[in-house]
């Protein structure tokens, strides 16, 4: 049969010309051709290779088979030589610090379930074990530590992961000053940590105020060892939160304070009031106390709601804080008061504490203060909701306790009422509302006995009384008590 005319058989064909024809029909064809663009296959190719790597990192039994890895040494970093015990503190805290801050912490909630144990091991190296506790240190003042600080502790927006990282970050920093290491070296790193923390309150920390919580909770655990606590004050940290909560200080203002934060942005940052407690309670502000003439005994006594043992210990206040908290008309404590008055509507038990402990140590022997606060607690027990008014007395209640020169002109302001507002005095507050708030009532008589059985002066203020005020509260109670018992929660 005859050839086909491109078979290399054929009579005079060219081997050349017929690939060359070939090739034409197979590129005619799309032979062998790419189904996409390199680069995009590439891209598929590295995130597929990336997948595959995250699916064995980020599983169940990786992340277990790290931790035990990490913690194997435990009993070694115990019992072991000194030598032993440091080796393996630094090599255990090393993959246990590395493995949290790159990869666990960033890491889905599912795989996050064992947070306390990573946590309360890691923070038990740098505890017992010096050298651990050197190397973390220096690992947060070096040049990665803005990849750590800010990002874990203020811009993550897992709390769980924000919590984990400030707890290790203020036992960190206690167990650097608690092992002595600041006196071991040249700068003290953790007055730089904690300097570089204190920067970001002008911008940073307000731009996520939504996350913040834990940064002034770190800030409050920090306050807890005396050493950091002074440092703080050193710093003048308590200006820096002050302008936080309050906006831009001045030396004098207006009769307006306006909020910069309204409640709802405060729950976020409520710790900050007990660290500016806890700070101011540890400077010396004796030069502003007023009156002393009422007690001979008084100018011997020193103010009791300092958390310095020793009152010559007390930190001088700085020219900044005397400029920016009393100026020349208490312009900002009136403004921090205001601001204290909005959280204590729902503050718990600790942050009213807190408060009561910073307004007492400001009024001690000061008339001014004195009046200033028990102005607005008064205000705002007669004039709020009555179910939202049990922290203000509370508050009211530890003020007339102060035991200074001023305890009994203090007790007949708050029963009395004061000279421009006599209708927010206690006992006339009970009065004005017997037939219409019986629940602001009985919060007023239960305040006045409280405070009869745990205050002398208070109580032979009240028996001086009318006899007739005294028949009348007892008739209203009765009938209040038979009636309707439940209105008297």
């Amino acid at each position: 049969r005859p050839q086909s005319p491109l078979s290399p058989l054929a009579e005079g064909g060219d081997g050349l010309s017929q690939l060359t024809a070939l090739v034409q029909k197979g590129e005619n064809k799309a032979m062998f051709s790419e189904g996409m663009p390199p680069q995009i296959r590439r891209s598929i190719n590295e995130e597929n290779l990336q997948f595959m790597q995250h699916r064995d990192v980020y599983c169940h039994d990786y992340f277990q088979f790290i931790r035990s890895l990490a913690f194997v040494n435990n009993r070694l970093t115990m019992e072991g030589s000194d030598k032993e015990r440091k080796e393996f503190a630094i090599t255990s805290l090393k993959l246990a610090i590395n493995f949290l801050f790159h990869t666990y912490f960033h890491t889905r909630k599912k795989l996050r379930i064992d947070r306390d144990y990573w946590v309360r091991n890691v923070t038990e190296l740098v505890s017992t074990v010096g050298e651990a506790c050197q190397w973390l240190i220096d690992l947060l003042c070096s040049e990665k530590a803005p990849n750590y600080l800010k990002p874990l502790l203020l811009d993550c927006p897992n709390r769980e992961v924000r919590t984990a990282f400030y707890n290790v970050l203020v036992t960190t920093i206690h167990s650097y000053y608690k092992h002595e290491l600041h006196l071991k070296q040249q700068s003290d790193a953790g007055a730089q940590i904690i300097e570089q923390l204190l920067a970001l309150l002008n911008k940073e920390v307000v731009e996520s105020f939504r996350t913040c919580t834990e940064f002034f909770n770190f800030f409050h655990l920090l306050c807890t060892q005396e050493h950091c606590c002074k440092l703080l004050v050193e710093k003048d940290a308590f200006v820096n939160f002050l302008s936080f909560l309050l906006g831009p200080l001045t030396s004098s203002g207006s009769k307006n304070y306006p909020h910069r934060w309204n409640i709802i942005q405060v729950r976020e940052f409520v710790s900050i009031f007990s660290v500016l407690s806890r700070l101011l309670r540890h400077i010396n502000i004796s030069h502003r106390e007023t009156d002393h003439s009422s007690n001979v005994n008084a100018d011997r006594l020193s103010n009791p709601y300092t958390l310095v043992a020793n009152p010559e210990d007390l930190l001088p206040a700085s020219k900044l804080l005397e400029d920016h908290l009393f100026g020349t008309d208490n312009s900002n404590f009136k403004r921090l008061l205001s601001e204290c008055i909005l959280v204590l509507k729902e503050a718990d038990a600790v942050t009213t504490e807190s408060i009561a402990n910073m307004l007492c140590y400001l009024s001690w022997c000061s008339q001014s203060h004195s009046a200033v606060t028990l102005e607005e607690l008064q205000a705002s027990f007669a004039t709020l909701p009555s179910n939202e008014v049990k922290q203000y007395l509370d508050v009211l209640n530890k003020m007339m306790l102060i035991p200074d020169c001023l305890q009994t002109k203090r007790l007949h302001f708050t029963l009395d009422g004061s000279k421009y507002h006599p209708q927010n005095g206690i006992i006339t507050v009970f009065q004005s509302n017997m037939n219409c708030d019986h629940r602001r009532a009985y919060q007023a008589i239960k305040f006045l006995v409280n405070l009869a059985n745990t205050c002398v002066p208070a109580h032979e203020i009240l028996l001086n009384q009318p006899q007739q005020w005294w028949h009348s509260a007892v008739s209203w109670l009765k009938r209040r008590v038979n009636v309707s018992p439940y209105l008297l929660c």
